[in-house]
């Protein structure tokens, strides 16, 4: 997955508002905010989401279908921050295990994303 935001963070909480399939690649642009340093949804970006990927979600049974990521709370988190805290990957959705180890990480990069509940995280 890719991602481009107004405000580069290598930690960030988004809504995905909505989402649009390429009809050539069969690939996903899901258009989300992102939760600023301040508590407000203002950072607008959007994830690049492979067909490949998609169905990894799909096929992990974190959605059914590519439309229920619309309205979810997501966590992004970057690559810089997995290798800081030596989790290595090539999934795109993280274990509990996995996310566990970044909560220390991400508390220190985004307080924000302390208490992210059952949603779907993502890495970069």
């Amino acid at each position: 997955m890719n991602c481009s935001f107004m405000k580069k963070q290598d930690v960030i909480e988004v809504i995905a508002l909505s989402l649009e399939q390429n009809e050539v690649t069969d690939d996903y642009t899901l258009k989300v905010v992102g939760l600023d340093a301040n508590g407000n949804y203002t950072n607008a970006g959007q994830l690049f989401i492979t067909e490949t990927e998609m169905n990894e979600l799909v096929d992990g049974h974190y959605i059914e279908n590519p439309k229920q990521l619309i309205g979810r709370r997501l966590a992004v988190v970057s690559n810089a921050i997995c290798k800081e805290v030596g989790v290595q990957h090539l999934n795109m959705t993280l274990t509990a295990d996995e996310w566990q180890t970044l909560q220390s990480c991400i508390k220190k990069h985004n307080d924000p994303l302390a208490d992210l509940g059952e949603d779907v995280k993502f890495e970069l």
